[in-house]
């Protein structure tokens, strides 16, 4: 972590498969602000999307999509940010690739945090969502 040589350390958490959740204590507002607008880049082909830590109230959940439409993915991403708001705080979007190919196969994920703040309210989170 280049950017970031005063970090106050890191921890690693694995998900399975390949998706790894990262845990970055940095030392400055300045360098959370920069990790949150660019990501911490590890090699020229691994960066890590940054977010702000959650609190101790937070209920995220990670949520399997299917049937996605064939969109390229800025504007897909847009309109499931959109859609899956009123279901709580969106933290992260992503397709899957098929491993050889890399090509989309209109599957994906999304990270919300379900728990509702002071005046706002979500909608309940169901298996099927129109």
């Amino acid at each position: 972590m280049e950017a970031f040589p005063d970090n106050r350390g890191m921890i690693v958490h694995h998900e399975g498969g390949q998706c790894i959740t990262l845990e970055v204590n940095l030392e400055t507002k300045a360098e959370q602000q920069q990790a949150l607008r660019e990501g911490i880049a590890f090699t020229p082909a691994i960066t890590i999307i940054a977010t702000m830590a959650q609190t101790k109230e937070s209920l995220v959940k990670k949520v399997r999509l299917s049937h996605l439409p064939l969109l390229h993915f800025p504007e897909l991403e847009q309109g499931l940010r959109q859609t899956l708001s009123v279901y709580g705080n969106v933290l992260d979007v992503g397709v899957n690739l098929h491993e050889k190919t890399k090509a989309y196969m209109g599957n994906g994920f999304a990270v919300l945090d379900i728990k509702a703040k002071p005046n706002q309210k979500f909608e309940k989170l169901d298996y099927s969502i129109p």
